[in-house]
């Protein structure tokens, strides 16, 4: 309440902010639940998983034993800086 027991006047909000909480008062409206369902139903047929071949799994242990993994704390090196640490290790 303002001094002298009277109300606060309100002042407008400009259009683009105004529009702004319209938006955001209409993304918490919860969505209509007549068409949603409330179960999943039964699966017509079983899905299928396609395993990697032999020669895939062979490539990617022999990438995985190439591999450097690292945690750096602080600043990057350098590219040409870390390749010289992998010669010299």
């Amino acid at each position: 309440m303002a001094p002298g027991g009277g109300r606060e006047k309100k002042t407008p909000l400009p259009p683009e902010l105004a529009a702004f909480r319209d938006l955001v008062a209409a993304c918490n409206k919860r969505p209509a639940t007549e068409n949603q369902q409330k179960f999943v139903k039964k699966m017509a047929s079983i899905p299928t998983v396609a395993l990697p071949t032999k020669e895939h799994c062979k490539a990617a242990v022999n990438l995985a034993e190439k591999g450097l993994i690292d945690q750096f704390t602080g600043l990057w090196p350098s590219p040409k800086a870390v390749e010289a640490w992998v010669q010299r290790n």
